[in-house]
């Protein structure tokens, strides 16, 4: 298979099969543990203003700022204004 077929095949698969928006047959649901069933459950709520104010406050000062170039201080610092905006 030339490249560019193989880079067709790839596009059409990530379309068909990741990008669709399905629900998991029983089959599925049922092979999948409990427990991270009831993770993966969480994990489609909302974030909530309170999860947000927890991890903001679990940030340490005084680190190198990250790729997106603000410092802990500014996001912990920043009061309830900050936290809508993050939220």
């Amino acid at each position: 298979m030339d490249d560019s077929r193989f880079d067709q095949r790839m596009h059409e698969w990530v379309q068909n099969r990741l990008l669709q928006e399905t629900e998991p047959t029983e089959e599925e649901m049922a092979s999948i543990p409990s427990e991270q069933l009831t993770d993966a459950r969480l994990l489609n709520n909302p974030i909530t203003t309170a999860e947000v104010e927890a991890s903001v406050s679990r940030l340490q000062g005084g680190k190198a700022v990250g790729c997106d170039g603000i410092p802990a201080e500014l996001l912990t610092h920043g009061g309830e204004v900050m936290l809508r905006c993050l939220h």
